[in-house]
């Protein structure tokens, strides 16, 4: 696609996906359409925050995120050093140190160019058009506002332009050369007045450059210091419109770098003085892309990559100041232009060449002072503008045809000389390559052919030809290799390409047992250390060890490839066997930032943990298969099922939370449970800590507080407050807002404010956050042994019956107890509450609310005690109706002979109203001698399928309170139709027991876990 086809392709592109949010914008009171772009796919917009939430406005569909209109700015000139020399003489030419350095003027000479026919647009603070030794022409001349630019008379705000300016296109008219290409032709963006400008003014500016077909070379001797993700887009979009783009690194020292120069398409400039050595001030540094930019890396990015890309004069720089004067200024905003006019003579030079042939031969013929220098100083060194044109402007060549020994084009075969081109061939197995003159060794490789040389004589301006015919060789490329982890039962996996495969061969190596290892090469199955014939196969082939389930150890494979009388050894893994493992759930119903969330837990936990983002309705269904949950988002509809799901110790619960509505783990708990009772964000202030911080496992390997949690644009925080959890430190923007983190050892829930995932804080948590999280996950997942399980029994009853529920444990040595049930006072009502292996407890009933409050302590230890009977009267409930009675776990415990509640689950019961009739002893509708069958036998002690208190109930069909042979008698005269089924006489079962609507024993407190 030419530049012109992109910038289009852009534009439509836009466009279209601009329009959601300015139809939005139009009919909102409180916001306001400033500027649309289309190099950052953006809108500048005033927002009235009183009026618009800005929540809202990043929901629209299309819009990213949204982000303050931030500054940039000329980076601060460190230092204001003079150069040993006012001048240097080259050859015949007068002029700066700095041309000198990196040979400019020997390219004037060479190649008869001082820039002629190339465009280099500076963005920049202006430019003064009546300095002698600047010539712009005013029609190249912009003014860039938030609202878009303008054509006005060129002038300077400043002074930094006009030196900058100059360094690209000066003249002599002082009697010194101080521009590396003369005559370029300059265009000029005033974009940062007065030295700093908005995202929105350097936007447009670098719209306005793009969209200029007279421009070829972008240059910006200004930054933010840090990584402006939103720099990223205008950064590609300037380059796939046609352009180079310049930018200075900054100028904060070694370990920094800014804003645009650091984004990975800028060719970045560091500062170099004039006996070769870096500027202090000079930023560099090697930039990790993952840590460094998170998700807004794009993905043909390397992980590392080292800012500057190259060094040039920076130092006691001497330029152009407005006036007609001159002055030397010193930082990377004056090496940039530097290497900005070094393109544009490149470009004159060897005319249509790409920027990657540029850059390639600016990289191979840099150079440094000193052997291996640092290359965050110097980039790949100081540049030689004269050595590197030499390499793309040369009229010689090479040009042939690559083939097998079938006569075959081959493509994508390497082809390269000993002057350091290097080039690939077409479909057609062609290549041209460039050549200086004189004796040129070049060299064909391809995968699975034999490499070939030849040595061709190459004079001026010729064309040689040198055609190749390859061998075949034995060739093998690993094309991906072996999984980190898996868990015992799962399999291992490696591919690879081959070329003229004739046997392979795989040995298991030592850490993990044969017997437990089946092998498949190609989807067959094979013993270790047995040759396959493979009969000189070409292509792809995957080997696969089957593992054993519930087994461990360390997993590697040694590959032994042969083939045309040659062998390649290669080995993988190892990869980690785990007999189980650890299964966490990202619990994320919004489909938003789960994955985000699941790679943090996934990098900050074991090999052993698997990490999935699942929806609340799997989660629900799923406790018995993951370990730990990590609650995102989840959809209030959902929250009480999910709460519920997850109440005992089988799985735990990491609840996230942030301001706005991307992540509400912990709101969403408190609309389930009442706990915590309040919540709250916002986002004035200091960005979000934790402070006052316990000694627990979940701060491990965190640095001191106050603990950092993120470093966003906007301050955006949560926090809880009045819960029964066991809070272990608190949110702060400067003051303590609230709780921030808390563990509920009732529910092992751990709640997490402030760590949700949400538009502004994405890629924005600190590391410290990361451990955090990690750690939570890992206390989640792993809870303590619970020595038993509380419960509240669960009974049948018959229509117009009291119901009787149990209070018990399996905890052996219990010494006393404390519960809080609640029941529904429409259905329920509290007639009695008894000891059954304790003694009978100190009780507080609210029927009018539906709490029993119950509790009891002794001194001996009792063995999976029943603990108290509650009598319930079953109110305005129908048959086959249920009514819970729930046990509060975070408001219960039992404790041992030391006072100490043990670590417990918790069970809930209920009561039914059974829906059947006398006679119908198995509640299947109909009165059969099947029924009679099952009395017999309950009468005789024999086992059935239906249980006792059903027989009972339904059994008894006399209603004399027993169960006899005259009920058997009298169930087959039913069926016989001798008599007709009675009714239920309720009214016998009824309890006399009676108890006060309210009774307080004692007022005892809910106890703090």
């Amino acid at each position: 696609m030419t530049g012109q086809a992109a910038i289009r392709s852009m534009k439509q592109h836009s466009a279209a996906t601009q329009q959601n949010f300015l139809r939005y914008a139009g009919s909102t009171e409180g916001i306001e359409t400033v500027e649309q772009f289309w190099i950052a796919n953006a809108v500048l917009a005033e927002v009235d925050t009183d009026e618009v939430n800005i929540e809202r406005v990043t929901e629209i569909k299309g819009v990213d995120r949204a982000h303050a209109n931030f500054e940039l700015s000329v980076p601060e000139n460190l230092q204001q050093e003079r150069a040993s020399a006012d001048d240097v003489r080259s050859a015949s030419y007068n002029t700066t140190y700095g041309l000198d350095q990196i040979n400019a003027t020997e390219v004037w000479d060479e190649y008869n160019t001082m820039g002629e026919g190339v465009g280099v647009a500076v963005l920049d603070t202006g430019v003064d058009p009546d300095h002698p030794d600047i010539d712009i022409d005013p029609d190249n001349f912009v003014e860039a506002t938030e609202d878009g630019v303008e054509n006005v008379d060129p002038y300077d705000s400043s002074d930094h332009g006009t030196h900058v300016s100059g360094t690209v296109v000066g003249g002599n008219a002082s009697g010194e050369y101080i521009g590396v290409a003369p005559e370029a032709t300059l265009y000029h963006g005033l974009v940062i007045p007065g030295g700093g400008g908005s995202f929105a003014q350097v936007a447009n500016g670098m719209e306005w450059a793009a969209n200029e077909s007279g421009v070829d070379v972008v240059s910006m001797s200004l930054g933010a210091t840090g990584y402006y993700t939103e720099m990223i887009e205008p950064t590609q979009n300037i380059e796939a419109a046609g352009k180079v783009l310049v930018s200075s690194a900054g100028n904060s020292g070694a370990g920094s770098s800014g804003s645009p120069g650091n984004v990975y398409e800028t060719i970045a400039a560091g500062a170099s003085n004039e006996d070769g050595g870096i500027a202090s001030f000079s930023s560099g540094e090697e930039v990790d892309t993952e840590a460094d930019w998170g998700d807004a890396a794009p993905s043909d990015w390397p992980d590392t990559y080292v800012v500057p890309d190259y060094a040039a004069p920076g130092v006691a720089v001497n330029s152009a100041q407005p006036g007609g004067g001159y002055q030397e200024l010193s930082g990377t905003s004056m090496a940039a232009p530097h290497i900005s006019g070094a393109y544009a003579l490149m470009l004159s030079a060897a005319g249509d060449i790409d920027k990657s042939t540029a850059t390639e031969a600016l990289t191979e013929t840099a150079w440094a002072p000193a052997e291996d220098p640092d290359p965050t100083r110097y980039g790949d060194g100081i540049i030689d503008i004269k050595a590197a044109t030499d390499m793309v402007a040369l009229e010689q060549e090479v040009t042939g045809t690559v083939t097998n020994a079938d006569g075959a084009a081959i493509e994508g075969a390497t082809v390269s000389s000993d002057q350091g081109f290097q080039t690939t061939t077409n479909a057609d197995g062609e290549y041209t390559l460039l050549a200086e003159t004189g004796n040129v060794t070049v060299t064909a490789d391809a995968f699975g052919a034999e490499s070939s040389s030849q040595t061709v004589e190459v004079g001026d301006n010729e064309t040689v030809t040198a055609d190749f015919s390859l061998d075949p060789a034995l060739d093998v490329a690993l094309e991906s290799g072996q999984a980190s982890a898996i868990e015992g039962g799962d399999n291992v996996s490696a591919t690879v390409n081959v070329a003229n495969l004739e046997t392979y061969t795989a040995e298991l190596g030592d850490g993990y047992s044969a017997e437990n290892a089946t092998l498949y090469v190609a989807g067959s199955e094979y013993e270790f250390g047995e040759p396959v014939d493979l009969g000189g196969y070409s292509g792809t082939a995957t080997v696969t060890v089957e593992t054993t389930a519930d087994t461990s150890g360390d997993l590697s494979i040694d590959h032994t490839f042969e083939g045309l009388g040659d062998s390649v050894e290669v080995t993988t893994g190892p990869t980690e066997v785990f007999e189980e493992f650890t299964q966490v759930g990202v619990v994320d119903d919004n489909s938003e930032w789960g994955e985000d969330v699941a790679a943090i837990v996934d990098e900050e936990t074991p090999d052993s943990y698997s990490v999935d983002v699942i929806d609340s309705d799997t989660a629900i269904e799923s406790t018995d298969t993951y370990d730990a949950y990590v609650v995102q988002y989840l959809d209030e509809d959902s929250a009480e099922a999910f709460a519920d799901a997850t109440a005992s110790y089988d799985v735990g619960t990491v609840y996230l939370d942030q301001w706005g509505s991307d992540s509400n783990g912990i709101e969403a708990r408190s609309d389930a449970l009442g706990d915590p009772a309040e919540t709250d964000d916002g986002f004035s202030g200091e960005n979000p800590t934790f402070v006052n911080v316990a000694d627990h496992p979940i701060f491990e390997g965190v640095g001191d507080e106050p603990i950092s949690l993120h470093e966003a644009t906007f301050a955006d925080k949560s926090w809880f407050s009045d819960t029964n959890a066991q809070v272990l430190a608190d949110v702060s923007n400067g003051e303590v807002q609230g709780s921030g983190v808390a563990v509920s050892e009732a529910r092992w829930d751990i709640l997490a404010a402030s760590m949700g995932y949400s538009t502004f804080t994405e890629g924005e948590y600190t590391e410290d956050a990361h451990t955090i999280l990690g750690n939570m996950v890992g206390v989640a997942a792993n809870p303590p042994e619970p020595a038993g399980t509380v419960e509240v029994t669960e009974t049948t009853v018959s229509p117009g019956s009291n119901a009787e529920v149990t209070l018990q444990t399996d905890v052996s040595n219990v010494t006393g107890y404390e519960a809080t049930i609640e029941f529904d006072p429409e259905k329920l009502q509290v007639e009695d509450v008894s000891g059954e292996d304790m003694a009978d407890p100190v009780v507080e009933i609210d029927n009018e609310n539906g709490v029993l409050f119950l509790t009891q302590a002794q001194a001996q230890g009792a063995d999976a005690p029943e603990m108290a009977s509650i009598e319930f009267e079953v109110v305005d409930m129908d048959t086959g109706e249920e009514a819970d009675v729930s046990l509060m776990g975070e408001e219960s415990a039992v404790y041992d002979p030391t006072g100490s509640a043990y670590l417990t689950n918790w069970d809930n019961g209920h009561v039914t109203v059974l829906d059947g009739q006398l006679g119908d002893v198995n509640a299947d509708g109909e009165i059969t001698a099947g029924d009679a069958v099952i009395v017999q036998r309950h009468i005789a002690g024999l086992p059935t399928e239906v249980p006792d208190d059903q027989i009972e109930m339904l059994g008894d069909v006399n209603q004399d309170g027993q169960i006899t042979s005259a009920d058997v008698t009298y169930i087959l005269q039913i069926v016989a139709g001798i008599e007709e089924p009675p009714e239920m006489n309720a009214a016998d079962a009824q309890s006399s027991v009676t108890a006060p609507s309210v009774e307080s024993t004692a007022t005892p407190s809910a106890p703090a876990l």
